[in-house]
């Protein structure tokens, strides 16, 4: 089937209206093979160089977002800002590969490498690059990554905060009070990034609301909950922020606070994408809480120390969740779709036996 330039000059026109780009990507995807999971029309600060995301799988398991920058923007003329921003969107998707197609070519980027390295493809020499058995290729001369993924990289701060907090407190936390501190956490920082894509802003809520409010709180939970306010969630249910279980945080050192909220913004392992929890999906959330709620273990030495260690970091399956892969589940789902009459596969009930 030929590529068709139509669909590919409608949505890098500059003219485009906003109502009319999910039909175009939808159309898009349709005519070069495609499975979309998601159409996103616009993302924070991006509406004046691209005219919409598709989030796109080829296989079981190999996704990749496909951005049309307008033809007025193409991908290597951008400010490196405005670039990082654009593969910000996969990475905190949890997406590698970042594809952007244009009337003349393709140019694709692996976003896990430091620096990106863009490869242009021009459609003199592949007719097809626009078309998904094109992206298996790509798939095939995948660089080796020097980033960690996103969701390797929320493991690996959180683990390191978890033995940092248990020695500064000088006590054993437990599952309740260490899930508790990181679910509100992510719970803050969800909510600010979702309205930041509403109301654009540069602010940092939590280290602001911390270090350079007026009055500063006196505690961490303090903070999460003027936050909370700040964001119109003025009583948040006990379920979601559960303040007399983070009282035994109440009396962390202000400066090990601010380094620890700093650090729900700056991705230390990829400081060039900043976290977006408004992009992170439930795959990655579930393997990052099924990741924290284990256990803190002090080590059992027999040597003298002036210090005491580090507790250990004990990884104990029994006491958490252990998740399907959300693109298994979505591959059985859709499986069961295409091989079902509609009102069949309408009336199917689903049974979780692990739940």
């Amino acid at each position: 089937m030929s590529p068709d330039p139509d669909i590919i000059l409608r949505l890098t026109d500059p003219a485009l209206l906003p109502s009319q780009r999910r039909p175009a990507l939808h159309q898009f995807a349709l005519a070069n093979g495609w499975r979309p999971s998601d159409e996103v029309e616009e993302y924070y600060d991006t509406a004046t160089i691209a005219n919409g995301h598709l989030i796109v799988e080829h296989g079981l398991a190999n996704t990749a977002v496909i951005t049309f920058l307008k033809a007025t923007h193409p991908f290597a003329q951008l400010p490196r800002l405005d670039q990082l921003r654009l593969l910000s969107f996969s990475y905190n998707h949890l997406v590698d590969w970042h594809l952007f197609p244009s009337l003349n070519g393709l140019t694709s980027l692996y976003n896990r490498t430091d620096p990106p390295k863009p490869i242009f493809i021009p459609v003199e020499r592949q007719p097809d690059c626009w078309r998904a058995e094109a992206f298996e290729r790509l798939l095939a001369e995948r660089p080796t990554p020097n980033l960690r993924a996103l969701d390797d990289a929320l493991i690996a701060t959180i683990s390191a905060w978890k033995r940092v907090l248990g020695a500064e407190l000088g006590q054993a936390l437990s599952r309740e009070q260490i899930s508790s501190l990181f679910n509100s956490l992510i719970l803050v920082r969800a909510l600010e990034d979702h309205r930041r894509r509403q109301q654009p802003n540069a602010g940092r809520i939590l280290p602001e609301t911390w270090s350079t409010s007026p009055t500063p709180p006196t505690s961490l939970r303090s903070c999460l909950l003027l936050a909370l306010r700040a964001l119109e969630v003025p009583d948040p249910p006990q379920s979601l922020l559960d303040a007399s279980t983070l009282a035994v945080f109440d009396s962390l050192d202000r400066g090990t606070v601010n380094n620890l909220l700093l650090d729900f913004y700056t991705n230390r392992f990829a400081q060039q994408y900043p976290y977006d929890f408004s992009l992170i999906s439930k795959h990655a959330l579930s393997r990052i809480y099924e990741h924290y709620i284990s256990m803190l273990k002090e080590s059992d030495s027999k040597q003298a120390s002036f210090f005491s260690d580090l507790p250990d970091e004990i990884a104990n399956r029994e006491l958490g969740g252990i998740y399907t892969p959300h693109y298994i589940a979505r591959f059985f789902a859709r499986f069961l779709k295409e091989n079902l009459t509609p009102p069949l596969f309408r009336s199917l009930k689903l049974a979780d036996p692990a739940c």
